[in-house]
């Protein structure tokens, strides 16, 4: 990931990533709730790490998209 400015993050910050079979996924806080949650559902365990690099919150750029 590369650097990003306040600007350029908008109003969708990830503060961490969920780890999925299919990859990882950048989240803020709340989405990281969700698709623990979402896992413990489906029987399985999603692990979070904390960023180290700004990204922006996948889930909350696709629901703006929808708006």
């Amino acid at each position: 990931m590369g650097e990003y400015t306040a600007k350029e993050m908008g109003v969708h910050p990830a503060t961490c990533e969920a780890h999925w079979s299919t990859g990882s996924v950048p989240c803020c806080d709340r989405h990281a709730r969700e698709l623990v949650g979402l896992g413990r559902f489906m029987g399985l365990h999603v692990p979070l790490t904390q960023l180290t690099e700004p990204a922006q919150c996948t889930n909350c750029v696709n629901e703006a998209k929808v708006k």
